[in-house]
């Protein structure tokens, strides 16, 4: 009765190991978590321009009175959203995979979420995540709703 030849067992080894060298070369997990992000903040921006639409079709296009034409930071410091949208027209405001941290359910502190809201010259506003990490890192994700 014969064993398993320690070659043929050390042949088997290495050419698993080189299966896995491969894998881990081609499936780049930096690249594939920027894939998720991205596709993160693509939703989350149709998440905040549906909620802006819905709230400026209930309330007749009041939101174009608060939203300027300047791009601006949706946040308390900026144009502040939480207290019109939640809870009536979106659950939390998304905040943008880079900040680590809860989407926003409260208005009652500080918040920022990394995504910029702005009222267009014909009426319709944008929401961007400027902050988008790959190719291009410097493109830009948007949403576009008509207000009017």
């Amino acid at each position: 009765m014969q064993g398993f030849p320690l070659i043929k067992l050390n042949l088997i080894v290495l050419f698993f190991v080189s299966l896995f060298a491969i894998y881990l070369y081609f499936a780049n997990p930096a690249e594939f978590q920027a894939k998720v992000n991205n596709d993160k903040r693509a939703r989350d921006v149709n998440i905040i321009a549906n909620a802006i639409l819905s709230y400026s079709l209930e309330n007749e296009g009041e939101i174009s009175e608060i939203i300027d034409v300047k791009e601006e930071d949706i946040s308390s410091d900026g144009i502040d959203l939480c207290k019109l949208l939640i809870p009536d027209y979106i659950v939390a405001l998304p905040r943008d995979p880079a900040l680590d941290s809860q989407d926003v359910t409260s208005c009652a502190r500080f918040y920022s979420i990394n995504y910029l809201v702005t009222r267009n010259l014909d009426d319709s506003i944008t929401v961007s995540a400027p902050h988008t990490e790959i190719p291009p890192a410097k493109s830009i994700i948007k949403a576009k709703r008509k207000i009017k």
